[in-house]
Parts: C-alpha cells; sequence; structure tokens
C-alpha cells in the first residue's frame, strides 16, 4: 500500500520501478499520485534532477495515445536512468543525448525553430514522454548537446495530427541549429 505522503527521491524511485517491475498497477499509481496532489499541489520536496517532473507526468499514466499507453515503460525506465545519474548517450555526429541532470534545465533556451514531424525521424531518437511544465501538457523530448551549446527538441502532443515539434537552444545561431537538425536528419524546419 502506497501512503498518501509526498514522496520523497527514494520512494519516487521504487514507485516507477514498482510500475516496471509489475508490483503496481497504473490504477494503482494514479490513485496514490491524485492523493498526493490534492494534498500538496505544486508544493513537492523534490528538485528536477530528483524526478520533480517525473512525479507530475504520472498524472498521464493512464493516458492513452495511439492505442498505447502516454507514459511508455521506456519513458518509466529513462525517469530511473536520469534519477540515477546515468549519461545520456552520444547519437553521433558530435550530437550528444543528455538527461536531465546533464542539462541545466534552469538554462534559457530560446525558440530558434518549428520542425515538421517526421514519424520514423523523431521515434529512433532516445525521447521522453511526460509533463514537464504547468498546467501538465503532455509533451515528448529529447535533451541534446551539440558542441558546446543545449537544445531541447520538444513534441507537443495535440493528439489527432495536430502534434507539433520545435527546437529550443542556449544559442540563438539559426546555421547552428539547421546543422543541428539535418545531423538527427531532419530537413524541413522554419525559423521564427
Amino acid at each position: 500500500m502506497l501512503l498518501v505522503k509526498p514522496p520523497s527521491k527514494g520512494t519516487l524511485r521504487v514507485i516507477i520501478s514498482g510500475v516496471l517491475e509489475s508490483q503496481f498497477s497504473r490504477d494503482e499509481i494514479l490513485s496514490w499520485y491524485q492523493a498526493v496532489f490534492k494534498k500538496i499541489e505544486w508544493h513537492l520536496p523534490l528538485t528536477w534532477e530528483d524526478g520533480y517532473w517525473y512525479f507530475y507526468s504520472l498524472a498521464h499514466i493512464n493516458a492513452r495515445v495511439g492505442g498505447e499507453y502516454f507514459l511508455r515503460l521506456k519513458d518509466m525506465d529513462e525517469y530511473l536512468r536520469d534519477i540515477d545519474c546515468e549519461a545520456g548517450s552520444f547519437l553521433g555526429g558530435n550530437v550528444r543525448h543528455l538527461r536531465v541532470f546533464e542539462s541545466e534545465p534552469q538554462l534559457l533556451r530560446w525558440p530558434l525553430a518549428e520542425v515538421e514531424l517526421v514519424d520514423n525521424v523523431f521515434d529512433r531518437l532516445p525521447t521522453t514522454r511526460g509533463s514537464f511544465e504547468r498546467p501538465l501538457s503532455m509533451v515528448e523530448h529529447i535533451h541534446l548537446l551539440f558542441d558546446s551549446d543545449k537544445y531541447l527538441l520538444v513534441r507537443q502532443c495535440e493528439g489527432g495530427g495536430k502534434d507539433q515539434l520545435f527546437l529550443l537552444g542556449t544559442n540563438r545561431d539559426r546555421r547552428k541549429a539547421a546543422d543541428l537538425l539535418e545531423r538527427l536528419t531532419f530537413f524541413n524546419y522554419i525559423f521564427p
């Protein structure tokens, strides 16, 4: 039984692991999440690196998109890798996938481009789904390091074929943003 109290980093890790290992059902986790949220709302005593947004992402644990759960098991596995401070992977072409603890999420990222969403290209990236801002919009994203600059490629999950993909970054250089997108094999994009 899950206690209705704000989770610590360790407790959140146990809960996410419990879903992966089928110790907890999605319904149990949603019920627990809703009870805790009702009690604390936005006052969770965790940092981003400790899983702050992963807790709030559990609001969507039972949501379905295209016949599958919005929060996939691989997303929850990614949450654990991030909480455990496991470094992201090298994607090739001088591009690295970063996990949240590596990404310096407090850095300002400028909106750089709207990118044509090509599923077979986006799907091959090690993206993570969840909610990472109020009002808990459903997104799928990946933090990237290209040369010394940090980027965020984020898909707004609107459903019904209306999803949008955006590139944000710490460097506003359009040529560099275009170089990154083309290394990732996104060739159709618009700069604002």
